[in-house]
């Protein structure tokens, strides 16, 4: 087995500068010993503790310390942005032990800190339980449609985000806002004349009795293309209520990826992942839509039936419907609506 390049011990300019250590560690395994995720037995997934996105640390970090000790092959690595942990899932389960006895209590100089290491429940590489009001329809278009949607929106201009490029069509989505009141440049392209009677009840039909789930309720005028390359993903958030009426659909082409959910008030203890294939289309309603947030993380792969899945560049089509009159939602404690004004 090749040397570990950590064998040497860890130096610190001072000893306090070991105790503020030592005291982030200890602090990252008090947080440990409550999580949810955590396993007693032994399992395939390790969680690494003291780890963070928002310390700049990524998924590539970690794999780079991981080859460093070469203990085993790894499967799948997922950090989610807001946690101060990463899953690390191997393919056996003699490698996931081997790997926490070295690594457990470890300093890391990459990273500069000490790591804690625990078993996890691989509740972070399985889907769970479905989310209210929410509708996965398969195969909404063929391979020959989806070719002809994306050639169509090549021809249109990109605005780079941080993480993705994104296209605005019939107003234009006001990201410091959450908003969508200024008319954009660009009308919708002509493909939707075929696809919008698939993803939504007709004007002119009563929505009343024509809407059955698995399309959107009202006419949409909105649309936002997203484009992730491999690698990329969007913060945990829920549409605004105020901007938009209650449904949102999502059409995703060039790549199956896995979506998390989880309800407001209850925080990522509650995660749902949701596999999303490609060419299909999701539909946000009632609960969805007001109380649960919605995110992707930024990795890039998925596990998809126990098997690894390498993501690739994706466009997803959110369509939303411009909202006049107040939300009048079932869920005030989560609505951006002030109704005693």
């Amino acid at each position: 087995m090749q040397k570990s390049t950590y064998a040497q011990e860890e130096t610190f300019e001072t000893k306090g500068t070991r105790k503020k250590h030592l005291r982030r560690l200890a602090k990252a395994k008090a947080r440990q010993n409550t999580c949810s995720q955590r396993s007693d037995e032994a399992t395939n997934e390790l969680l690494i503790w003291n780890v963070s996105t928002n310390a700049g640390h990524t998924v590539g970090n970690i794999n780079a310390i991981l080859e460093d000790f070469n203990v085993g092959k790894v499967s799948a690595i997922r950090m989610d942005l807001g946690t101060d942990f990463a899953s690390v899932l191997y393919e056996s389960l003699e490698a996931s032990i081997e790997a926490q006895k070295i690594l457990n209590e470890k300093w890391i100089p990459k990273l500069e800190r000490y790591i804690s290491v625990c078993f996890g429940n691989t509740n972070s590489f399985v889907e769970r339980r479905t989310v209210p009001g929410l509708e996965v329809v398969h195969d909404l278009v063929s391979e020959e449609e989806e070719e002809d949607i994306l050639k169509a929106l090549s021809h249109y201009p990109c605005e780079l985000l941080t993480r993705r490029k994104v296209q605005h069509f019939g107003y234009r989505f006001d990201y410091s806002q959450n908003d969508a009141r200024a008319k954009s440049e660009a009308d919708f392209p002509s493909f939707n004349d075929w696809l919008l009677p698939r993803i939504a009840v007709k004007k002119d039909t009563d929505s009343k009795h024509a809407y059955d789930g698995m399309k959107m309720k009202q006419w949409p005028d909105q649309l936002t293309v997203n484009i992730y390359e491999p690698g990329g993903g969007i913060p945990p958030h829920v549409d605004s209520h105020s901007p938009f009426e209650e449904s949102i659909a999502s059409l995703s082409l060039g790549s199956d990826i896995v979506i998390e959910f989880w309800p407001i008030h209850v925080g990522k203890k509650g995660c749902v992942n949701v596999h999303l294939p490609r060419r299909s289309l999701m539909i946000m309603n009632g609960e969805a839509r007001y109380a649960w947030q919605h995110g992707i993380a930024a990795r890039k792969t998925d596990i998809l039936n126990h098997a690894v899945v390498n993501r690739l560049t994706r466009t997803s089509l959110t369509y939303r419907t411009i909202r006049i009159e107040p939300c009048q939602c079932q869920y005030p404690a989560c609505c951006d609506h002030d109704r005693n004004s």
